[in-house]
């Protein structure tokens, strides 16, 4: 019984975080001004702090456009490497040059 509901369960994770992180990403990009166009969750030994990310930091590569059309690309960073910190707050944007 339990087996059965296992999967449902971890569907249901995934699908609530993905959207949990959209709408932070999404509200993250209107607050500076853009609009988010893509992004993804950083992949193991991506992005920056990747040696010494913890697991109370999300790391999301990001594509915004901005009012005048002008796109950029890099890399959200959330959370503190100290513990967890109340919010999320953003820790760093870093653009490619």
């Amino acid at each position: 019984m339990m087996a059965a509901l296992a999967a449902p369960v971890v569907i249901a994770l995934a699908v609530a975080s993905r959207a949990y992180w959209g709408w932070r990403l999404r509200a993250w990009a209107r607050e500076q001004g853009f609009t988010l166009t893509h992004y993804r969750g950083a992949k193991s030994f991506e992005g920056p702090g990747r040696l010494v990310r913890t697991e109370n930091q999300s790391v999301f590569r990001v594509e915004v456009a901005a009012a005048d059309g002008a796109r950029r690309a890099g890399w959200v960073t959330f959370g503190s490497r100290l513990g967890f910190v109340l919010g999320e707050p953003v820790a760093g944007v870093d653009w490619d040059a």
